[in-house]
């Protein structure tokens, strides 16, 4: 973060400050970290006067911070403060859908586990889309309760119910603990859970987080790839 405006605002890199006109009506607060605009409002939204047009302020912010605004989404605010500009803040949703409604969509039951009542993928577990993505609304949960996930790390339920929001059913641990858990509980299911517990492939590479490429649950080993992928060029070669 490197740029500052009148206001004391902090810019992301590659934010143009002549690009925001308006950046002078931003106040902001310390506490929250929300940029407040003081300008005029319409609809609830900061609305401002920029090359002879009006347009939605939180929209302009996140056009300078990130890029153009797909046609499928809108902006809105995080932080559910609809007079923020923080590019920070913002992010994109789907029409109709704000960032925390999964917390909407929860039945919380007697045993202690939070249902999410949405979306869910093959795995059963929640889901939601934020920034154009699929996101599990149990690693949200767990983010908002405890602060980033550590690269590498899964989200595991003390529970074992994959639709379980609550951050107290949740805990990190690498796909080995996580496969180890199941083992322990007695959620074994043959051969597939048994492969998940090799910490190495049949070739002997470590199934480390940057060698290992995993699709529907199944892991690959990405050097055994590369090796397979230049046999195939060497053999298919034509020789002068």
């Amino acid at each position: 973060m490197t740029i500052d405006c009148q206001a004391g605002c902090v810019y992301s890199e590659g934010m143009s400050k002549k690009a925001i006109p308006w950046q002078s009506r931003i106040i902001p607060e310390p506490n929250s970290g929300c940029w407040l605009w003081e300008g005029a409002v319409n609809d609830g939204y900061p609305e401002a006067l920029v090359g002879g047009r009006r347009i939605k302020v939180h929209r302009a912010a996140w056009e300078q911070a990130y890029g153009p605004i797909p046609e499928d989404l809108r902006v809105t605010q995080s932080c559910g403060v609809a007079l923020c500009c923080n590019p920070a803040h913002l992010v994109l949703v789907p029409p109709g859908l704000s960032p925390t409604s999964w917390q909407d969509r929860l039945v919380k039951q007697a045993d202690g586990c939070w249902i999410f009542t949405g979306s869910l993928d093959s795995d059963r577990y929640g889901q939601i889309r934020r920034s154009g993505i699929s996101v599990r609304v149990h690693r949200l949960a767990w983010e908002e309760a405890n602060g980033p996930i550590p690269e590498g790390m899964s989200v595991c339920h003390t529970c074992d119910v994959p639709a379980c929001c609550n951050p107290a059913h949740l805990f990190l641990g690498s796909q080995q603990d996580n496969v180890t858990d199941m083992v322990n509980k007695g959620r074994f299911k043959g051969r597939a859970s048994l492969n998940a517990l090799k910490t190495h492939c049949p070739n002997g590479h470590e199934y480390t987080p940057e060698n290992t490429l995993t699709y529907r649950g199944m892991r690959t080993c990405r050097q055994c790839n590369k090796e397979r992928s230049l046999a195939r060029y060497y053999a298919h070669k034509v020789k002068p």
